[in-house]
């Protein structure tokens, strides 16, 4: 007993354990939901998928100058290809590079990419210093200094392979590293120059080389500046101008003109010549340039044209300066001419001599390339060529415009107007979450049907947006410069189906053949997906994953007479076309093929072409039942005494047939005869109750059918007239000699029941009818209203519905059978009593036993 006691207590300790663990371990991050968490368990870890930008700015200046010495563009070319190229050892893997317009270079990332791996990407490696491979003359790169946390990154030196994701920062979020410039100050010194242009000094800094004596040691105090042509000391500084555009110019004279001189000194005013000299000047390393810009108000006055049209970057105020002679005066048109560059001022002697290049604006038909509208001067005081006498300032009145584009997810599109500089995943309202990446293929190219152009696209690319945006291959304003495609799967498993809205009709073919008999367009129907510039939808998807054919339909036009019918692979390579024009080379299946649910996307990358498979068609005829459409015929001609006759095609429950199958046969027969319970279809009538179909009937089928159509030069609407099925009410005696008796009926027709007459039988009275034979159905009055419906006739057998008698006792006597006593409640309480009983029995046998126990 003491054992049994001493477990029932451990059991009990057990349990109340496990009972305080629960909320414990609840309580503590054993239990992690949603996910993987780092090693502080206080973040989920980031999805390989997401992108992210990392920024390296290499230009700026130093104490606040502007620098004049930039790293080279050649080599910063260079060093994006070879960061990019797989078969180079220093590309990261998940890292793209690119450079931006002011030629700084960044990475797009992603996946679990570290700032180390990217900090060794531009790392040189090869030799035994290991410095960053971006230089600059008069500089070392000595760090990149994250923006944020003011943390310092120097170039790799202790990996020569690429180091582990697992060992370093890991990038997620964007970020921004600026270069940090160590002087090399045992060959260069930094001297300060100062430029004054149009009253405003600017500050900038530049590193020259110290003088060398002539036994070629440095000398410390000097540096040495050689004016040569195309340095800053001959042209100027990059963004000042000292020529300029004159409007007013006659044929003797330059249009592009020096307008400003400048000269450039030191020290106690002693200016460096600008003309080309073979000898160097000797400067200390204390003076500071100054550069003085004069501009020619004797011969020159200054025309300031502002407009939003002018390019932000190369005009960052949004003016533009021109000049006009003083010897005479100048109109509108002469300005918009020079803006335009309808002077032809590129092929002007002088037109190098500019920091910007011609034309400023690239205007056809009065819109830039950059999609802006021209409409008029000073807000519409003045026409575009005016020319009447203008006057500075000027404004250029401009319509901010822009482009479209196509966006396509998930097999929907949206036709989208995007301001010039606006361009982001965000324009478009289909649902992209979990998309993985992007791919374009420019417009041009996909109205021709060579997808082959589809490539990778990424909104933070400077030159894949640029791409977007350039619209001078548009044949009108309206027209997309690009299709943009949401992927979610990773690049390394996409693959294309493509669906073609173009119907074609093929002269068969076998491309492996060697009869020169390949498949051949003889006619084609152009379709749209509802937008006039979508043809194809592209749906990306994962290799071997099932193609899912895409839910919006081709349409043929408004008055197009064309019925889509289904999606067909496109047939053997095609040689030839109607109209002459060439299809893209692709291999096609050797014959045309029809969708199937088993198709399947290919290799990454591959393309899957499917074309629409549509019908032309001259009538339709539709079948209603009631208001509701059964379905629809399509013909070619109308039918006068064969229904089948000038048949091209049939459509019911939104889906369109138009070759005879196992399938397409039962939907054929589903429209013409169609079913309805209780009723069978005797003839179709039209809105004038004309019998243009009429059917016999034998042993339950349809024996003959007669088409009386006539004269039908329009669509035409035909109304199903059925008829109802007759049944029998068959009446069952439940006593006496008389066994049944039967009533016909109809379908939905309301009859009356017999009354108590039907049966007699003695000592008995007939109450009503139930459907059960002891009555525990559904009871009917005796010479109740009775109707049938037609679900319910197809459930009768042998078109019977049987009621059974119910009998009221009259006497003493019960004879057996259905009766309305009260044997149900006695019983009822026999059962009662019997049960009490039994429970009483076996309370006794349980005390008797206890107490024998005890």
């Amino acid at each position: 007993m003491k054992t049994e006691k001493r477990l029932t207590m451990a059991l009990s300790v057990l349990v109340a354990l496990m009972m305080l663990a629960v909320p414990l371990a609840s309580s503590s991050n054993l239990f992690v939901d949603g996910g993987q968490t780092n090693s502080n368990g206080d973040a989920p870890i980031v999805s390989g998928d997401t992108s992210y930008r990392v920024d390296f700015i290499l230009n700026e200046g130093s104490e606040g100058r502007i620098s004049l010495d930039q790293v080279s563009e050649t080599k910063l070319d260079d060093l994006i290809v070879a960061l990019n190229n797989a078969s180079n050892s220093p590309v990261v893997s998940g890292a793209t590079w690119y450079k931006d317009k002011n030629s700084n270079i960044f990475a797009v990332v992603t996946g679990d990419v570290t700032i180390q791996q990217l900090i060794w990407a531009l790392t040189d490696t090869s030799g035994a210093d290991k410095v960053f491979k971006i230089e600059k003359t008069g500089y070392i790169l000595d760090s990149f200094e994250n923006n944020d946390t003011k943390a310092a990154f120097g170039p790799d030196k202790q990996n020569n392979a690429i180091p582990s994701s697992n060992n370093g920062d890991k990038i997620t979020k964007d970020m921004t590293f600026t270069a940090k410039w160590l002087l090399d100050d045992s060959k260069y010194a930094e001297i300060p120059v100062d430029v004054v242009y149009e009253g405003e000094t600017k500050e900038y800094v530049k590193a020259f080389p110290k003088y060398e004596t002539v036994d070629t040691n440095i000398d410390e105090k000097n540096v040495y500046i050689t004016v040569s042509k195309g340095s800053f000391l001959n042209v100027g500084i990059d963004d000042l101008n000292t020529y300029g555009i004159v409007v007013n110019a006659n044929d003797s004279e330059d249009k592009i003109t020096e307008i400003y001189t400048f000269k450039t000194t030191y020290g106690d005013n002693k200016e460096i010549s600008k003309e080309i000299s073979s000898k160097a000047v000797k400067v200390p390393v204390t003076s500071k340039l100054t550069m003085t810009y004069t501009f020619n108000d004797k011969e020159f006055s200054k025309i300031i044209v502002n407009s939003i049209a002018f390019n932000k970057e190369i005009f960052k105020d949004g003016s533009v300066t021109l000049y006009a002679s003083k010897l005479r005066s100048y109109s509108y048109a002469d300005v918009y001419n020079a803006l335009s560059g309808a002077d032809s001022l590129a092929n002007e002697t002088n037109a190098g001599k500019l920091t910007y290049d011609l034309p400023i604006l690239d205007v056809t038909d009065d819109v830039t390339k950059d999609g802006y509208k021209l409409t008029g001067w000073n807000e519409g005081a003045e026409l575009l060529k005016s020319e009447n006498n203008a006057s500075s300032p000027l404004t250029l009145d401009a319509k901010l415009n822009g482009y479209y584009v196509i966006f396509m997810v998930n097999g929907q599109f949206e036709y989208v107007y995007v301001p010039f500089g606006e361009l982001s995943a965000d324009k478009t309202t289909l649902d992209i979450s979990g998309v993985n990446h992007w791919v374009s293929i420019d417009y041009t190219s996909y109205k021709a049907g060579t997808f082959t152009a589809i490539k990778s696209f990424n909104f933070a690319s400077t030159s894949d947006v640029g791409s977007v945006e350039d619209v001078t291959g548009r044949t009108t304003e309206k027209e997309p410069t690009a299709v943009l495609i949401a992927c979610f799967t990773p690049s390394s498993s996409t693959s294309y189906a493509v669906f073609n809205a173009n119907s074609y009709t093929y002269k068969s073919g076998d491309k492996d053949a060697d009869d020169g008999n390949d498949a051949e367009v003889i006619s084609s129907m152009v379709g749209t997906f509802g937008n006039e510039y979508v043809n194809y939808l592209i749906i990306p998807g994962k290799s071997g994953d099932k193609i899912t054919v895409p839910s919006i339909k081709p349409i043929y036009g408004e008055e197009s007479k064309t019925l889509f019918i289904s999606w067909n692979k496109y047939p053997a390579k095609i040689t030839k076309v109607s109209d002459g024009a060439a299809k893209p080379n692709y291999t096609y299946p050797a014959i045309e093929t029809a969708y199937s649910e088993k198709d399947a996307y290919g290799a990454a990358n591959e393309v899957i072409l499917y074309a629409a498979d549509a019908v032309d068609y001259k009538y339709i005829i539709t079948f209603y039942d009631g208001s509701e459409v059964v379905g629809v015929f399509y013909y070619s001609a109308a039918p006068t005494t064969n229904i089948e006759s000038g048949l091209v095609a049939w459509e019911i429950d939104g889906k369109a047939y138009s070759q005879y199958t196992e399938e397409s046969s039962k939907a054929f027969a589903k429209i013409l005869t169609p079913e309805k319970d209780g009723y069978y279809i005797t003839q179709w009538n039209d809105a004038d109750k004309n019998k243009d179909v009429e059917f016999k009937w034998a042993d339950g089928k349809i024996s003959s059918m007669k088409v009386n159509i006539k004269d039908m030069k329009d669509d035409l609407n035909l109304y199903a007239q059925f008829k109802a099925e007759k049944y029998d009410i068959v009446y069952t005696n439940t006593y006496g000699n008389v066994g049944s008796m039967s009533q016909t009926a109809s379908v939905d027709e309301s009859v009356k029941l017999y009354s108590d007459s039907t049966f007699v039988y003695d000592g008995y009275k007939l109450t009503g009818w139930s459907d059960r034979p002891d009555g525990s159905g559904t009871n009917y009055d005796l010479g109740a209203s009775f109707t049938l419906n037609g679900a319910q006739y197809e459930d009768l057998k042998d078109g019977k519905f049987t009621l059974y008698a119910v009998w009221e006792k009259v006497g003493s006597d019960v004879p057996g059978g259905n009766t309305d006593g009260n044997n149900d409640s006695d019983n009822t309480a026999l059962y009662l009593i019997a049960g009490m009983l039994a429970v009483i029995a076996i309370l006794a046998i349980v005390g008797i036993v206890l107490m024998r126990r005890k």
